[in-house]
């Protein structure tokens, strides 16, 4: 599996390779995973019998240990790596991504990090290709915007919703891959939900109040939430949507009654109890 990786300081992008790697201590590579775990066992028990001779001896079979601990781990586990792939041509930041039918991988707008809040959003957009690991320029949105949603829609086209760009923005446009051009839509209406959107079972797009139709390229207003109805949003398996939690609790919006289902709040006095316990517990793994 591969997780793509940005550089908020520059252009580059990594990947990071799940799969396992080869063995990075050549040295141990014919050893057993049994002999590693013997080797380890072996360390400890030699440093208690030398703490026992001599409590200044000791210090040495730590270093030892902690030597077999760190070969014995990689060779046992295996471990991930960023692998570097080509640079996007322009650096940026609060920029949103998705992936395309195609298998592409749609950046577009945020900030220059260079010229961050001191220059307007970007309107430029370019596309990743996985085969090759380049990425090229595309077509620019028609209006700069940052903290924005993305979602490809059923019919392979790209809604772009909402963000920043000297204030709220309420307008939207779509992005045809197939001629890499970007056209104007109609305007979100109610409250603006600027940075998260979820596609629905039936094709619309949910943006929090709004309702996008790609049929007409409209947007009706939803009911609102009491409480909840914050980002992250997610398409639940049953077409639903779930809104994230605040203090007072969280909301699930149902598409076909355009209703909306609080649930309570997380018991505070647990996550304080597990708080104290996560506290504790770390505290006295460093000795306090």
């Amino acid at each position: 599996m591969l997780l793509l990786r940005r550089n908020v300081k520059s252009s580059s992008v990594r990947f990071l390779d799940m799969k396992p790697m080869s063995n990075p201590f050549p040295i141990v590579s014919a050893l057993s995973k049994t002999s590693l775990m013997r080797l380890a066992i072996i360390s400890s028990r030699a440093v208690r019998s030398r703490f026992k001779a001599n409590p200044l001896i000791p210090w040495f079979g730590l270093v030892a240990l902690g030597l077999a601990v760190c070969i014995a781990i990689p060779a046992l586990a295996g471990s991930g790596g960023f692998n570097n792939t080509g640079s996007m041509n322009v650096p940026r930041v609060n920029h949103t991504t998705t992936r395309l039918a195609d298998g592409e991988v749609l950046v577009a707008g945020g900030f220059d990090p260079n010229t961050c809040c001191t220059a307007p959003p970007l309107a430029s957009a370019e596309l990743y290709n996985p085969a090759t690991g380049t990425w090229t320029a595309t077509g620019s949105m028609t209006t700069g915007r940052e903290s924005f949603a993305l979602t490809l829609l059923s019919n392979g086209k790209v809604l772009a919703a909402g963000g920043f760009n000297n204030g709220a923005l309420s307008s939207a446009e779509l992005y045809d891959p197939a001629t890499g051009t970007w056209t104007a839509t109609g305007s979100m209406t109610g409250s603006v939900n600027n940075d998260a959107a979820a596609l629905l079972q039936n094709g619309e797009v949910f943006g929090g109040d709004n309702l996008y139709h790609p049929s007409t390229g409209t947007w009706t207003a939803t009911s609102s939430p009491t409480v909840g109805g914050g980002t992250p949003i997610v398409l639940l398996p049953n077409g639903n949507v779930w809104t994230a939690a605040n203090i007072q609790g969280g909301s699930i919006y149902n598409p076909s009654t355009n209703q909306w289902t609080n649930f309570p709040p997380p018991p505070v006095h647990n996550a304080q109890s597990k708080l104290r316990e996560c506290r504790c517990a770390a505290g006295a793994l460093a000795g306090f």
